[in-house]
């Protein structure tokens, strides 16, 4: 009778464990497995290797995926070991990362200044807050040295509007202040200018270049002395390495022939 509840209990237990597929998964792992966990030197081992497998001279080479996943874990690496060479690693990718920043916003405002199809263009002032006097000082010197060549105009669908009238103020502002050659055109007496110019709004302000006979919309709708002459010396201080791009240069180079 021992004997039989002996093989009884054998057999239930041989059953428990065929019906637990996960005890016969582990075939890798035996009957006798014991797991040895993973030490903090061989942890750092890793980091170590992680780091060091990363191409810090030339993060271009990553994906944005990659280099955010990396940025990550160096990240959280650099804090729990801030060891040196953790530490550059994620100061040498950061500031790739804040260049590749300022490069996409410099970029997104002259794309913005190119082609302005995809703004929301507000029909009141715009300006820029500066109270630096010697900041606004350099800025009125580098307009009248670069405003030598070119003519700022605004055409208008509607010369006796109030909101043409407010332009008409800010350009004999800007006439004053920055001693440069302004213009107001009213469309009707040059209708072919509207649909080379692709004008759609009641008064819209360009930048004529003289010796190239050039023009380059600044913004649709009114805007004021200030904020005309800085987005004239941003696009024209940013352009050249804007244009380095061969299908936009060639666009502008087909906008310049088809607007003599």
């Amino acid at each position: 009778m021992r004997l039989n509840l002996i093989f009884i209990l054998l057999a239930l237990l041989f059953n428990s464990l065929l019906s637990n597929e996960k005890f016969f998964d582990k075939t890798k792992e035996g009957w006798f497995y014991y797991a040895i966990p993973e030490t903090n030197e061989e942890k750092e081992d890793e980091d170590r290797e992680f780091i060091s497998l990363i191409p810090l001279d030339d993060l271009s080479s990553l994906s944005a995926k990659e280099f955010r996943e990396t940025l990550d874990k160096v990240r959280d690496i650099s804090i729990m070991k801030p060891s040196y060479e953790n530490i550059m690693a994620y100061k040498r990718m950061t500031k790739f990362a804040t260049d590749q920043s300022e490069t996409f916003a410099v970029n997104y405002k002259l794309a913005s200044l190119i082609d302005d199809t995809y703004e929301y263009h507000n029909i009141g002032t715009g300006g820029f807050s500066n109270n630096a006097l010697k900041e606004q000082q350099n800025e009125e010197d580098i307009a009248k040295h670069l405003t030598e060549n070119v003519v700022f105009v605004t055409f208008t669908k509607k010369p006796n509007s109030k909101l043409t009238q407010k332009q008409i103020v800010s350009n004999l502002n800007m006439r004053r202040e920055y001693g440069v050659d302004t213009r107001v055109i009213a469309l009707a007496d040059f209708p072919e200018m509207e649909k080379r110019l692709k004008i759609t709004h009641e008064i819209e302000n360009f930048i004529f270049y003289k010796e190239e006979s050039r023009w380059q919309r600044i913004r649709r709708g009114l805007i004021d002395a200030d904020s005309f002459v800085k987005d004239f010396i941003f696009y024209d201080k940013h352009i050249d390495n804007f244009t380095k791009d061969s299908q936009l240069t060639s666009n502008l180079k087909q906008n310049t022939r088809s607007s003599k």
